[in-house]
């Protein structure tokens, strides 16, 4: 997603400035102000970490176009096999609610709450693809209880961090993010279990693999690929499209930009 942030040497600044409040109040300890330091010393780990991860993804995205090996035209056709060989095992069951205690309505409500974690901490798409992913494979071998899908999501969602980012999530940071009482150990033992029933198979090919392939071969069309990537990003609560392969999602929703754009040279 899309999220506006200030700059980084801003949020240094910031940080620079509490970190000297703190000195400060150490130097002249006072009991009135022993929670205000905790406080600080918290939300200052908070903004490190922002500033960390926001550092690496503008790196990346300067940097960072597509690999290299899909330029190979030794390797580019055996790994599209490989790739849409993956994308089909990994394929969830589109009809899962049928054994599950709660309708579609409810799986909408748990992504639109990770996609307000997802900008919070301003991770990458793929991490976001790969956590909805994740949860429709695993309500698709096992019945989930709806007491227990937020913990679930969360849950997903450090899964997918760990998998995708540049930089790990800390997990006491998710914890707050949860209504209900859960425990760092909690959150650990529902991350094991979901890996063994997941048969650890996180390496599935999103949406945004096959879109990067697609601005590829479009010579990196900044206006396509930003308008595609948004319709992409709007089929992640239609579960009417849980049925269709990544490949076929990404080519469509490029498709439906260029049309959009009146360019309609495919």
């Amino acid at each position: 997603m899309t999220v506006k942030s200030r700059h980084p040497k801003d949020l240094m600044t910031v940080v620079i400035e509490r970190q000297n409040k703190q000195r400060r109040r150490i130097k002249n300890p006072n009991k009135q102000d022993e929670t205000k330091v905790k406080s600080n010393k918290k939300d200052s780990k908070t903004l490190v970490w922002k500033i960390e991860n926001t550092r690496i993804a503008a790196k990346v995205q300067m940097t960072e176009k597509v690999s290299p090996i899909f330029e190979e035209d030794e390797y580019s056709k055996e790994i599209s096999i490989y790739m849409k060989t993956l994308e089909m095992k990994y394929l969830p069951n589109p009809n899962y609610i049928d054994f599950q205690c709660f309708p579609w309505s409810t799986r909408k409500s748990l992504i639109n709450w990770l996609v307000d974690i997802h900008a919070k901490y301003k991770l990458l798409p793929e991490t976001l693809f790969l956590c909805v992913h994740l949860i429709d494979r695993l309500l698709s071998k096992q019945q989930v209880h709806v007491s227990e899908l937020r913990l679930v999501g969360i849950t997903t969602l450090l899964i997918a961090a760990k998998f995708e980012e540049h930089q790990h999530l800390p997990i006491n940071m998710l914890v707050n993010d949860i209504d209900i009482f859960a425990a760092e150990e909690h959150i650990r033992k529902t991350e094991r279990d979901i890996l063994h029933q997941l048969d650890f198979g996180l390496t599935w090919p999103g949406p945004i693999y096959f879109l990067k392939r697609c601005c590829e071969a479009d010579k990196n069309n900044l206006q396509m690929s930003t308008l595609a990537q948004y319709l992409i990003e709007l089929t992640l609560i239609d579960e009417r499209l849980l049925k269709w392969p990544s490949s076929q999602i990404a080519a469509v929703g490029y498709l439906v930009a260029m049309n959009l754009m009146q360019q309609n040279k495919w």
